[in-house]
Order: C-alpha cells, then structure tokens, then sequence
C-alpha cells in the first residue's frame, strides 16, 4: 500500500503553445504543495507509455526534475480507485467523490 502514497487523478489539460497537445496535469490524492503553497505540476515521463493518454488515475514510483517547474513522474501505472477502499480506506472519500459516474 506504500505506492498509494503516489496516486494521482488527471485534473486537466495544460495547452503548450509550442505544441500540437497538451500537457495532462495530475494532482496527488494526499496533501502536498510546492514551495509557497502553490499544487505540485505532475505530469508523466516522456519515456512512458502512458505519456500520451489521458488515464484518469495513476499511480508513480520515482519523479525527477523536468522543465517549467514541472514533476515528472516515472514508472507509472493506472489503477482503478475502487481499489483504495480496500488498500487505504483513508484516501477512499477522496477517491470516490471524483470518480466521475
């Protein structure tokens, strides 16, 4: 249940100017922020698989520094949140009130 500590849900899109797609931006399900309170900017690796698509819930084992204050995230995996009712009944309200029906 330790990588639970890293689920994250999409929260949008972030256009790039210099590009023909967006960037998707990912929120973790616990608290945590950037220096001066601002939310962390996650997004997947460019390595990933994933990269590309929209996954509403991810989970992450490692980031590492990219450009534009962004956290990239590395080996990354979906998940289905119904899941963290049983692995982390903590984080389950947060989960099950954005799960989009």
């Amino acid at each position: 249940a330790g990588l639970l500590m890293n689920a994250v849900k999409l929260t949008g899109t972030a256009v790039a100017s210099d590009r023909h797609s967006g960037t998707h931006q990912y929120q973790l399900l616990r608290p945590a922020s950037a220096a001066g309170g601002q939310p962390l900017k996650l997004r997947v690796h460019a390595s990933s698989i994933l990269h590309r698509t929209a996954a509403p819930w991810l989970v992450f084992s490692g980031v590492v520094r990219g450009s534009g204050g962004w956290l990239d995230m590395k080996e990354v995996s979906t998940f289905d949140p119904l899941w963290l009712h049983q692995l982390a009944p903590d984080m389950y309200l947060e989960a099950r009130s954005k799960t989009p029906h």
